[in-house]
């Protein structure tokens, strides 16, 4: 009954309350067999924006009841829960949960204790990994890598073991492999040399096997770890033979293309490593046995990114009659290359591509969800640098070769009414099996533009009002965009609720008329206070 009015109770006062009762039960039952699903409910529960905003501190509290199962008597008991707990926190995109938990256990006991404890807790977490390989536990390894990578800093060889697949990997394999791919990386990255140089020659031989000879799937991670470490290492030797091949592969598809098998699979080596290190600096043409084209860009990172670009434009050209199944892989590949390469993201070559890609056609479904992907990841790469240089949102990040770029240079305003059509894909007919991820991408797109501060607020609020009523899988993330948008400029939105809710109206009559009634367990006032439910954090949007 606790954990019912914990989760559905219509009184947040309530919902508090049991939670913290969840807590004190968990704190005196830690090895109760119903402990682990209690603590995966508190954990659940600091996500909702009712409990953030909540009073009395609820989310601390709800960490410290958790230090306890994680840290406390008997945790080493318990290391398969734990891992599958991190699994799941993990999948739900909540990478806070981890820094914060251990920033409360530091503040309980100490900087030394906390160390210890965390040290210990990664190398039984491993030490089951290897006893038992289980998916869950891998992912819940990468968990404590991103978090707290200085504590598996002695255990890279043995997270390494996991590298070694046969020729065509099962689902469990790559699953290992990618884990391992991504602990590696995050260890070496966090380190830097004294990571990156104990590691075995056996080690470096498996990531260069998976990064030369085996599916994308395999070969980008395989590749990140390379990059990574030619970037803490200052040098370009661990990328150059990998890199060759894909260069290789693009130069001869950008100049005469015809579809050259492979194309995928190199652009997202070559834009791996574009991504992650500095080619500009590291490898030169030399190094690659290539010339640099006449005319073209003259370092090896902008002539990646170059390539692709020529690619993409010759694809999406009008009349094309060409295979277009590769485009989505590419249009991705590109996203990653472009976050170091600035000044080719401010190309109108690279507008045109985004555009066609937006403009979502019958059965391309996936090729608008991949650029709605790298346009995003784009835009946030953007105002993550100027926000670590203490700059606006809004403002000019330098370029790897010394011009500037800004946000409005990349998102530009001919992309942002494609990115609110597409927020509402599908609402307006019978639901299809691709609309929902559709609509999950714009909305992860147009939240980008908003941080940015390149949103229009009235076009965008009236926009999202069909997905917080329609879509209850949207809803909380529309209600906090909405909620930001009303910040910003309430009176503009006020003005757009007409057409918006004009909107809403018809996309509940395909998806969900029963909402419509006016009495009944589901009508209309239960779906009016669900929504406002989700506008907790903002009175303001929820009036």
């Amino acid at each position: 009954a606790v954990r019912a009015a914990a989760v559905s109770d219509a009184c947040s006062a309530v919902k508090v309350a049991a939670s913290r009762c969840l807590g004190d039960l968990m704190r005196s039952n830690l090895d109760a067999p119903w402990t682990h699903e209690v603590c995966a409910e508190l954990i659940a529960q600091m996500t909702t924006e009712e409990n953030r905003s909540s009073t009395g501190g609820l989310c601390a509290r709800i960490l410290d009841d958790v230090r306890e199962y994680f840290f406390g008597a008997g945790a080493r008991g318990r290391v398969a829960q734990l891992g599958q707990l991190l699994s799941a926190v993990r999948q739900q995109r909540n990478r806070e949960f981890l820094p914060s938990l251990l920033r409360v256990h530091r503040q309980a006991v100490g900087l030394e204790r906390q160390r210890r404890d965390a040290s210990e807790f990664a190398a039984t977490l491993l030490s089951a990994l290897t006893a038992a390989p289980e998916p869950t536990l891998m992912i819940g390894l990468q968990a404590v890598g991103e978090a707290a990578p200085w504590t598996l800093a002695g255990h890279l060889h043995a997270v390494g073991v996991f590298l070694a697949v046969g020729p065509t990997p099962g689902a469990g394999e790559e699953v290992m492999a990618i884990g391992a791919c991504q602990v590696i990386a995050d260890v070496v990255a966090a380190l830097g040399m004294a990571a990156s140089r104990p590691l075995s020659p056996w080690v470096w031989s498996r990531l260069y096997a998976l990064a030369s000879r085996h599916s994308s799937r395999l070969a980008r991670p395989a590749m990140r770890c390379l990059a990574v470490a030619a970037e803490v290492e200052g040098s370009g030797s661990r990328i150059r033979g990998p890199l060759r091949q894909a260069v290789r592969i693009l130069r001869s598809e950008a100049d005469e293309p015809r579809a050259t098998p492979g194309i995928v699979r190199a652009a997202w080596m070559a834009a791996t490593a574009c991504e992650y290190c500095d080619l500009d600096r590291l490898v030169s043409w030399e190094d690659l046995k290539f010339a640099a084209r006449p005319g073209g860009p003259a370092r090896v990172g902008a002539a990646v990114a170059d390539d692709l670009v020529r690619i993409i434009s010759h694809a999406t050209r009008p009349g094309h009659a060409g295979d277009a199944s590769s485009l989505p892989g590419l249009i991705l590949a590109l996203g990653f290359s472009l976050r170091r390469q600035l000044r080719v993201a401010a190309t109108a070559n690279v507008a045109a591509a985004f555009a066609h890609a937006l403009a979502v056609h019958r059965g391309h479904e996936l090729l608008a969800e991949r650029a709605l992907e790298a346009y995003t990841q784009l835009l946030e790469s953007l105002v993550r640098q100027a926000d670590s240089a203490g700059a606006r949102p809004t403002s000019a990040v330098a370029a790897a070769d010394g011009t500037s770029v800004a946000p409005g240079d990349v998102a530009t305003s001919r992309h942002q009414p494609a990115i609110l059509k597409l927020m509402q894909h599908g609402l307006h007919r019978r639901a299809e099996v691709a609309d929902t991820r559709l609509r999950t991408r714009a909305l992860s797109a147009a939240r980008a533009l908003q941080k940015a501060g390149l949103a229009h607020p009235h076009s965008m609020a009236a926009a999202l009002l069909a997905p917080l009523f329609a879509d209850r899988t949207l809803r909380r993330a529309a209600a906090a965009l909405l909620a930001a948008l009303v910040n910003q400029d309430p009176q503009a939105v006020a003005s757009s609720a007409g057409r918006g809710v004009r909107q809403a109206f018809a996309a509940m009559m395909w998806h969900a008329p029963q909402d419509l009634n006016l009495a009944g367990a589901v009508s209309l006032s239960r779906t009016a206070a669900e929504t406002a439910a989700a506008l907790a954090g903002c009175p303001a949007a929820a009036r």
